[in-house]
This record gives C-alpha cells, structure tokens and sequence, in this order.
C-alpha cells in the first residue's frame, strides 16, 4: 500500500546571472540543457541521478547564483504528496509558459497587461461551486 509510505516534495528556485549565454560550452544554461536532455527520468534512480549531476554543476557554477528559494512539503500519506506535487508541477509549468510566451524584453504581451503575483492568481483559481440543473 502505497498510502503507508511518507513523501516530502521539495520546489527549488534559483536565480542566475549568466554574463555571457552565448559561450556555450562554459554556460551552466548548456550543461542543464544537455543534462535534461539526456537523463532518463522514466525511474528514481534516474530523477536521483538528474538531482545529483544538477547539484554537481550548481556546485561549480556557485558565483553566479544571486538569490534563492526553497520550500518543503511533508505528507505522511503518499497520495496527499502525490496530489500536492502534481499541483506545485501545475503551478511552475504555469508560471513558465507567461514568462517564456507573454513577455518579450520588460514588455508583458499577455491580454490584460497585468502582472500579477503568484499568490494572487492561486488565489483567484479557488475552486467554484458549480450550479447543475435538473432535468426531469
């Protein structure tokens, strides 16, 4: 019973400063680009080993990290740490896609041309009551 098993789920964010991200064959940005793209994350040795060689190369690239984040979720129950990775994963995969498609430049291209926090917008994606009409 998978349920029996604790799980912490741990988000990582990092913040760089690349000088030059055209040398590609000195840039961190490469050597994460080839380690995703080459490690299997299909098994947990293989999401271990990712883990693994991206702290290896953090490690050599440390004077350009500028700040960072962490947070930590603990979850006696597996399925509750489950749940909450795949909401955390929702979340960043979000977060990426406006900063990647809706800003060119300091410019924000999304329709309302707000930015808003994260907190704001989890906020504003509580679950609704949705009202069912009965059919006879």
């Amino acid at each position: 019973d998978d349920d029996s098993k604790s799980v912490t789920n741990i988000c990582l964010t990092l913040s760089m400063m690349v000088p030059d991200k055209n040398d590609h064959e000195n840039s961190i940005l490469h050597k994460l680009e080839e380690l995703a793209t080459n490690s299997n994350t299909k098994t947990r040795y293989g999401v271990s080993n990712l883990v693994k060689n991206v702290g290896l190369e953090m490690i050599k690239y440390d004077v350009s990290i500028a700040s960072g984040c962490m947070v930590s979720n603990f979850f006696t129950k597996y399925s509750d740490g489950q749940r909450d990775f795949y909401r955390i994963s929702f979340l960043e995969r979000a977060k990426f896609d406006k900063e990647t498609f809706n800003r060119f430049g300091e410019t924000d291209k999304s329709k309302n041309n707000e930015l808003l926090p994260l907190t704001k917008e989890v906020s504003s994606n509580k679950k609704k009551k949705k009202k069912v009409k009965k059919t006879k």
